[in-house]
């Protein structure tokens, strides 16, 4: 799927960076699609310094004069809303974007199945993420269990987690820290490579893997909506014998 590096320079008014605690969302107008898939709707960073990088869709290639909202979150809170921004074909700064006029209709030429839609809009209506307290060094991108409101890494070889699952950790965090969980809806991280279409078990130490344990337990945390994007889901683990 083809994307654009947008890089965005956050500060407060006091002219501090953001940083720890917040994270850059960018929320997609219009259901799209490139190279056979649906363009995820919604898009996280956290901002390093007050620098995050969002990886777009170029909303230039798209067919339905889509465009992107702009809001900051200290967890689940919005405490901004900088705008909608329309994003070109060409890597860019965020503030070079803001409130351009969206791209025109054009003839789509691959159609977005009805079972598309209901797929991507049930996951974008379902992104309530979670917040829980690092129990220790938590990673990014890892699938976590919720234990009295507190993370740890879920692990196909203890079927002692099978029950408990969150979903997905969106940030790292050290003990005591803030994780936020992503528990229903896309997560898009640039350094996987899914094979689109197949589901996402949990592996061990909170690792995710599209092959399916031999022991413990089998549980699906979702499946691979493209090579960098998965959509979380709820399924039921399977307890497997001897």
């Amino acid at each position: 799927m083809e994307t654009t590096t947008v890089t965005c320079t956050l500060h407060y008014p006091d002219g501090t960076p953001l940083g720890d605690g917040t994270t850059i969302e960018a929320q997609l107008s219009h259901l799209e699609k490139s190279d056979g898939f649906v363009v995820p709707v919604v898009v996280s960073a956290i901002p390093v310094d007050g620098i995050a990088t969002l990886e777009l869709f170029p909303n230039e290639l798209g067919s339905e004069s889509s465009y992107y909202t702009i809001s900051i979150k200290v967890g689940k809170r919005t405490i901004s809303t900088i705008g909608t921004v329309v994003v070109p074909n060409a890597d860019c700064d965020l503030w070079e974007i803001v409130e351009l006029d969206p791209y025109p209709v054009r003839n789509a030429g691959d159609i977005i199945t009805a079972e598309q839609i209901e797929a991507i809009e049930a996951a974008a209506a379902g992104i309530v993420p979670t917040i829980l307290r690092a129990s220790g060094s938590i990673g990014g991108s890892r699938i976590v269990c919720n234990t009295g409101g507190v993370a740890t890494y879920a692990d196909s070889s203890d079927v002692g987690t099978a029950h408990n699952i969150s979903g997905i950790s969106s940030n790292a965090a050290t003990t005591g820290g803030d994780v936020t969980v992503i528990t229903e809806g896309p997560i898009t991280e640039s350094s996987w490579s899914w094979i689109p279409g197949q589901p996402i078990y949990v592996s061990t130490n909170g690792l995710l893997a599209q092959t399916s344990p031999a022991s413990g337990y089998v549980r699906k945390i979702g499946f691979a909506q493209s090579a960098t994007t998965i959509i979380v889901q709820t399924f039921q683990p399977i307890i497997l014998g001897g």
